[in-house]
């Protein structure tokens, strides 16, 4: 990651997924990390509310974000499409996570 523009959309969600592992656990919530090895890689997670999952792309710089009820079955999608920087990036991962830990989401 050479500055503040390049986007390695893959190796990101990696390193975010790995420091929030210990947010995951601690609310008993499933998780998991698929690399496809082909420049792109999905965050899977669910609780008894909520299943969520993060697909990117290197290619780009392409990151999904859908967010289904689990009761409704009624997805959302806060974020479909490219991210131009690697702030951007961070960002789109960051309010999901804000958007997670508000109102006991992951509580199970």
């Amino acid at each position: 990651m050479c500055d503040a523009n390049d986007v390695y959309a893959v190796a990101l969600l990696k390193s975010w997924f790995q420091k929030q592992e210990s947010v995951f656990d601690n609310h008993k919530m499933k998780s998991e990390f698929k690399d496809s090895g082909n420049g792109s890689a999905c965050v899977r997670l669910g609780s008894a509310r909520y299943l969520a999952e993060i697909c990117v792309w290197d290619h780009a710089s392409c990151m999904d974000v859908e967010i289904m009820e689990v009761h409704t079955e009624k997805s959302t999608f806060p974020h479909v499409g490219e991210c131009k920087t690697r702030f951007e990036f961070e960002g789109e991962l960051s309010k999901f996570l804000d958007w997670l830990k508000s109102d006991d989401r992951i509580s199970i």
